[in-house]
């Protein structure tokens, strides 16, 4: 692609108003500059305007979006009625749009589309992308995790807590629990492999979870994961409370990490705060520390 090319592309991002969606300006700047960091000797099969056009015309369409309704932003512009996905190949840019994913579409062929897509959603909650995760929700979807659930704009701290942590889950297949519900839904469950650095640190291995998915109208009105209390709970996260008690005997710092049942039987899960990820973030390191010598 062409310097002037690269110019009237980063130009056109000036020209956005000002109140334009910041999380829209960022993605579409980074995959501008994913294309200008392409290989230059990579072929390309159609002509260098045909990779500035989609982006040109995203512009087009936020610019008037702005111009036509007042004091608004688009608020997912990816799940909006003009939501597109920029797909770099080969130098290429191609719109595409989450919402053509109707359920009928992801039930075909036993449910094969669905499948992928609850894999996706997995598969994004792993790697902490935000935007996936938002994007393939419902703009009235909720995930559940433990006893607490989240709503689209709550799934970033839920992210940053497995961040701190290190959660991650390893997907080992997905099946169709129901094709098609009394509402059209389509029910998608997951058998996954859940590890994280508390249970890195006492070398516990992975303990068996599950993600249950429902998809609708392309996109997930409900979702939830979780490793068994009754596996993982004992053995990572007792000692790892443990811990956190003995280096702080007053109970301060526990109390800000985790919810506890009003019957004080068990907890509810971790707290999702600023605070609470900062000192689940600190408290990791040190027990990972005290542990690695065995």
């Amino acid at each position: 692609m062409s310097d002037d090319h690269m110019r009237r592309m980063f130009g056109s991002l000036e020209d956005l108003p000002a109140d334009a969606d910041p999380a829209f300006v960022a993605q579409l700047r980074r995959r501008v500059v994913d294309i200008a960091r392409s290989d230059p000797g990579s072929p390309i099969e159609s002509s260098e305007d045909s990779v500035e056009e989609p982006i040109m015309i995203m512009l087009e369409t936020e610019k008037k979006a702005h111009e036509t309704v007042a004091q608004s932003r688009l608020p997912r512009w990816l799940l909006a009625a003009a939501a597109i996905l920029l797909v770099v190949g080969v130098g290429v840019a191609v719109l595409v749009s989450r919402d053509d994913d109707s359920t009928t579409d992801l039930a075909a062929d036993g449910g094969a589309g669905a499948i992928e897509f609850a894999e996706e959603f997995v598969l994004a909650l792993n790697s902490g992308d935000v935007d996936t995760v938002t994007d393939l929700l419902a703009d009235d979807g909720v995930f559940g995790f433990g006893s607490r659930n989240f709503v689209r704009d709550e799934i970033g701290s839920f992210l940053d807590f497995r961040a701190a942590t290190g959660d991650r889950d390893e997907v080992q297949g997905c099946d169709i629990v129901t094709l098609e519900d009394v509402n059209g839904a389509i029910q998608v469950r997951c058998d996954l492999l859940f590890t994280n650095r508390w249970a890195d640190a006492l070398d516990a291995g992975q303990f068996e979870s599950t993600a249950n998915v429902r998809i609708l109208d392309g996109l997930i009105t409900s979702a939830s994961i979780g490793a068994g209390a009754d596996t993982f709970g004992p053995a990572v996260v007792g000692p790892y409370m443990d811990f956190i008690t003995s280096q702080d005997p007053t109970g301060d710092d526990l109390n800000r990490m985790f919810a506890f049942r009003d019957d004080g039987m068990g907890i509810l899960g971790p707290q999702y705060t600023y605070e609470a990820i900062e000192l689940h973030a600190r408290y990791t390191d040190e027990f990972e520390a005290t542990n690695s010598g065995g």
